[in-house]
C-alpha cells in the first residue's frame, strides 16, 4: 500500500504517510506544562505505528486560555520527553505554533484580542479585537521564531505554522477578516506577507530547521478566501520556504459541516488535489479519513501525499499497524 511507502521531507526521513494531526487534548497543565498522561497518550499513538506527529496547539504568549506552551524556555524540557518518545518510536514529530488573535479567550478578562483588522468574531467571545500595530506585528512574528528554536531545542524534527481554522495567520490571510491598507493587507501577496515574514524569522533564527505550515484549502466563510485564492496563497508559501501544507477545510466559524458523520469519508481530499496543482512541496489532507482504503484511494490518485486523521487514532492507537497488517476487519 501506498499509505505505507516512506516519504522524504526536507531531510526528514518518514517512515510512512500517516500523520497524527494536532489538537487540544486539554492533558496539560494550566500554563501549559507537558503531564504524565499526555506523554501516555502520545506513546500508545507512536507505538500504533504513525509515521508523523503534530503537536499542539502550543501557545507561543502565555494569555490564551488552552494550549500547551512554547512560550517560555521553561516549557523545553517537558518538550523534550515528549520529542523522545516519538524518536524511540522512529515517529517524526512537529509543534504547531499557535496565535489565536481574535479567537482569544484570556486568563485575563479585561484583555482585548487582537487581530489584523476590528472585526469582531461571531462565536468564542465576540469582543470586537484591537487592530494590530506593526510594531505589535513584528513582535509576534519574532514570537514565533522564539517559539521555533525551543521547539527545535527540545529536538522536535520541525514545526507547523497553523494559518488555518480562522486563528491569527488566517485572519492575516483572509479578506473577511484582514481589511488593511497598508503592507499587510489589500492584495493576496500583502495578505500573505505576515505568515511569509514569520517563515523568513524562523529560517533567520533556527538556521536549517522544517517549517510547515496547515492552511484551509477553503475558508467556507462569507466573504473569505476560497480554493482559488488559497492557491495563490500556498505558492507564496511554498516559495517563502515552508516544506509541506497541511490541507484542511474551513473555519472555526464555518457554517458547513466539516467533520460530523454527514461529511462523506476523504469528502475535502479535492481541495488537497487544487492544492498541489500550485505547489511542488508534498501536501497532506485531512477530515474524515477513518479508513484505510479511503485514505490508499486518496493517496493513489494523486490527491495527496500524506494523510492526517485525528479521531481515528484517537478511537484505536493500532490503527496504523492493523492496516498495515491488512487486519481491517479490526
Amino acid at each position: 500500500m501506498k499509505l505505507f511507502e516512506p516519504i522524504e521531507i526536507e531531510g526528514m526521513k518518514i517512515k510512512n504517510r500517516i500523520v497524527m494531526p494536532a489538537a487540544e487534548l486539554n492533558y496539560h497543565t494550566p500554563d501549559g506544562e507537558i503531564t504524565e498522561r499526555m506523554l501516555d497518550f502520545y506513546r500508545e499513538r507512536a507505538r500504533g505505528g504513525i509515521g508523523f506527529a503534530i503537536v499542539g496547539v502550543a501557545k507561543i504568549e502565555p494569555y490564551p486560555l488552552g494550549g500547551i506552551g512554547i512560550y517560555d524556555d521553561k516549557f523545553i524540557p517537558g518538550l523534550k520527553k515528549l520529542a523522545e518518545i516519538f524518536h524511540e518510536f522512529d515517529v517524526k514529530c512537529a509543534v504547531q505554533l499557535w496565535h489565536p488573535g481574535r479567537y482569544e479567550i484570556s486568563f485575563d478578562p479585561d484583555r482585548t484580542p487582537v487581530a489584523p483588522s476590528p472585526i469582531p468574531p461571531p462565536i468564542f467571545t465576540k469582543r470586537t479585537p484591537k487592530e494590530l500595530t506593526k510594531e505589535e506585528i513584528l513582535e509576534i512574528e519574532e514570537e514565533f521564531a522564539e517559539a521555533a528554536l525551543r521547539a527545535k531545542k527540545a529536538g522536535f524534527d520541525a514545526v507547523e505554522l497553523i494559518g488555518s481554522a480562522g486563528y491569527l495567520i488566517s485572519q492575516f490571510f483572509s479578506p473577511a477578516t484582514n481589511k488593511r491598507t497598508d503592507e499587510y493587507g489589500g492584495s493576496i501577496e500583502n495578505r500573505a506577507r505576515f505568515a511569509v515574514e514569520i517563515i523568513q524569522r524562523i529560517k533567520e533564527k533556527c538556521g536549517r530547521f522544517p517549517v510547515m505550515i496547515r492552511i484551509p484549502g477553503d475558508e467556507f466563510i462569507e466573504g473569505g478566501n476560497t480554493v482559488r485564492e488559497m492557491k495563490e496563497i500556498a505558492k507564496i508559501l511554498e516559495d517563502a520556504g515552508v516544506c509541506a501544507i497541511n490541507v484542511m477545510a474551513g473555519w472555526h466559524e464555518s457554517r458547513r459541516p466539516l467533520i460530523t458523520m454527514l461529511v462523506p469519508r476523504g469528502g475535502f481530499a479535492y481541495l488537497s488535489e487544487e492544492i498541489k496543482k500550485a505547489v511542488s512541496v508534498p501536501v497532506i489532507i485531512a477530515h474524515r479519513i477513518n479508513d484505510p482504503m479511503v485514505a490508499e484511494k486518496i493517496l493513489q490518485e494523486g490527491k495527496a501525499d500524506m494523510v492526517a486523521m485525528f479521531r481515528a487514532l484517537l478511537a484505536d492507537p493500532e490503527f496504523p499497524k492493523k492496516a498495515e497488517e491488512g487486519r481491517f476487519g479490526e
